[in-house]
């Protein structure tokens, strides 16, 4: 049965605070006052506290076309996969030469080849080792990656899975709509690794489905115009969760002899306040139970496919689940698609 070994992760240098960013939008709304006003309000209610940018904040607000981005993608999201694969294989005493399976995960820049190419080369993988890159799935990418690395997986094999994302790039400065604007309130930049092998100790695969709400292309995803990607965000989205989630998931854990209730712990893509806020009504879930989804947005913002992955990371460092205890994962990602992963602690 596959096992969830290790997850790091990594941070870009740039730091900014909640006033940062509302000192920011002097600057760039000033023209735009009930823009400006709607901006402001997004960034004082997302509840949080900084986020990580890959490049400055002015050089951010200068960001020309889809080159430029790209160029910055191959450099920026290069270091930040080699920064994490480096931990991941310290920590684990564990040689790229050993890697089955490689998972690459993003929805930042669609580059190809993708970086983990590079990180192949730097790292001196195998050149037999298996590359599974992943684009379109946005956000909801880290925990499709995790289910596939899962499936993957080989009697003695070993996968690793990283989600690069700088989200920070698909910032359109002309773009005064209602959905960059979201997007730009909440947003930031992060890197994961997870090392999952076939035997082990830890969080245990026991199942995985995906549900495509019919009809909801248009909540999320990206408009792709002559300058670059264009963040599409709905504000029906959460509605539209609410609805769907619940059947989704009582069906998916019924079809593993599980109930809501029999979940101990609820790993979240933290979205934003009103996704988590829905989901945690929609199950009836005390907040002690799933707030490691909170702690990563108030920290780090939504960084898109890693932030489960962050997610994941804070609850195994918390050391919250004991031998035989359930846990559930939830992501959500264009298509509009709801994602859960079932997993038991060993």
């Amino acid at each position: 049965m596959a096992v969830i070994s290790s997850v790091v992760t990594a941070l870009p240098d740039n730091i900014y605070s909640r006033d940062d960013i509302l000192a920011v939008s002097a600057q760039w709304l000033s023209e735009f006052p009930h823009q400006r006003e709607l901006f402001d309000r997004f960034v004082s209610s997302a509840q949080i506290s900084q986020r990580h940018f890959a490049i400055p904040l002015e050089d951010i607000l200068r960001l020309s076309g889809a080159q430029e981005r790209a160029q910055l993608f191959q450099t920026k999201g290069r270091a930040l996969m080699n920064e994490c694969v480096g931990k991941l294989f310290a920590e684990q005493r564990v040689k790229a030469q050993e890697i089955d399976h490689l998972l690459f995960t993003s929805c930042s820049s669609p580059a190809i080849p993708s970086i983990d190419v590079g990180v192949i080369d730097d790292h001196e993988f195998r050149r037999s080792v298996n590359r599974v890159p992943i684009f379109q799935h946005g956000c909801a990418g880290g925990i499709i990656g995790l289910s596939l690395a899962h499936r993957l997986l080989r009697e003695g094999q070993k996968a690793l899975l990283s989600s690069v994302e700088i989200c920070s790039l698909v910032y359109q400065a002309a773009d005064v709509s209602g959905g960059n604007l979201v997007g730009s309130a909440i947003f930031g930049d992060g890197a994961a690794a997870v090392l999952i092998e076939d035997t082990g100790e830890g969080l245990c695969y026991i199942d995985a489905q995906s549900h495509l709400i019919p009809e909801s292309a248009h909540l999320m995803g990206y408009n792709i115009e002559d300058d670059g990607t264009h963040l599409r965000l709905d504000r029906a989205l959460p509605q539209a969760l609410t609805q769907y989630t619940p059947p989704f998931v009582k069906s998916f854990l019924a079809q593993n002899n599980t109930t809501t209730a029999d979940i101990d712990w609820w790993l979240f893509h933290p979205g934003g306040v009103k996704v988590l806020h829905a989901l945690e009504e929609a199950f009836a879930i005390r907040r002690t139970q799933s707030h490691w989804a909170w702690d990563v947005l108030e920290q780090y913002g939504n960084m898109s496919s890693a932030s489960i992955l962050f997610v994941l990371k804070e609850f195994l460092q918390a050391k919250s689940a004991l031998p035989g205890q359930k846990v559930c994962m939830l992501g959500v990602g264009p298509g509009l698609t709801i994602e859960a992963i079932l997993l038991e602690q060993t």
